[in-house]
């Protein structure tokens, strides 16, 4: 898609496409973060996509962004906290991948 607007193309699907204004363009202009924007991008698409499966994921998004803004982490803060838990015991000791991410 060189040259062209990506704004004007959806790869996947058309869900989007028949909307006065896409889910991107508004979470772009109003600088939303990762939470916020995935609570606007599920509630715009669940009639023609995903139907009750996106709206549990607003929730959980929703639930992510209210436990964040409870501990008071950024959202790096909250990345980092997040992929340590999910690390092999033996990655945690060495940082591998915490400096993989950041390479």
């Amino acid at each position: 898609m060189e040259g062209g607007n990506p704004f004007s193309t959806q790869v996947g699907g058309s869900h989007y496409k028949s909307m006065k204004i896409q889910p991107v363009e508004f979470i772009l202009a109003n600088d939303l973060g990762f939470c916020e924007g995935n609570i606007i991008k599920y509630t715009c698409r669940y009639r023609q996509k995903g139907g009750v499966q996106d709206l549990k994921k607003v929730i959980h998004y929703a639930e992510l962004l209210i436990k964040s803004i409870e501990e008071d982490q950024t959202p790096q803060q909250k990345l980092e906290q997040i992929l340590h838990e999910k690390r092999p015991k033996e990655e945690k000791d060495t940082g591998y991948l915490t400096s993989r991410i950041y390479e």
